[in-house]
């Protein structure tokens, strides 16, 4: 059975950032599964490169223009795609940690807030992903168009 993974958040591939962009380009890389396909999304802010698309590692990646619309938006943003089945694995980097804090605690719990079955699917999903394994993909709903008052 041909499955295929979507793989956004990260900078993108080849990896030129951090740990979870390293993370993708090992997954790519030494792919265990030729039924597998991988499709990487990855961030760039040039408006010229918003529609490229190349093969690195045998994974499909494209552009994706992400103007800085600040933290908020991403949240909301990202919520929305949860909500809609668009997310099937919650990871991150866990790298410079004397800078940051580890950002999964609180995650975690916000997953939790929104339907107290998602972190342990995620987290199954996350490591049944790292083993090659089949994961679980909940219902795919289309998001409702929200109004935009002040466009009126």
């Amino acid at each position: 059975m041909e499955r295929h993974v979507f793989i956004v958040g990260s900078k993108g591939i080849p990896a030129n950032y951090g740990g979870y962009e390293t993370f993708v380009e090992y997954l790519t890389k030494y792919r265990q599964n030729e039924s597998i396909h991988y499709h990487v999304a990855c961030k760039t802010n040039d408006k010229n490169k918003k529609y490229g698309h190349f093969i690195h590692n045998n994974a499909d990646c494209f552009n994706v223009f992400v103007p800085n619309i600040g933290s908020a938006q991403v949240q909301r943003t990202a919520k929305e795609f949860v909500r809609c089945g668009l997310v099937q694995v919650v990871a991150s980097d866990a790298h410079t940690l004397k800078n940051r804090g580890f950002a999964m605690t609180k995650a975690y719990q916000v997953l939790n807030e929104m339907d107290s079955q998602y972190p342990e699917r995620f987290a199954t999903n996350a490591r049944n992903l790292l083993n090659g394994e089949q994961i679980a993909i909940g219902r795919v709903v289309v998001p409702e168009k929200q109004k935009r008052f002040w466009l009126l």
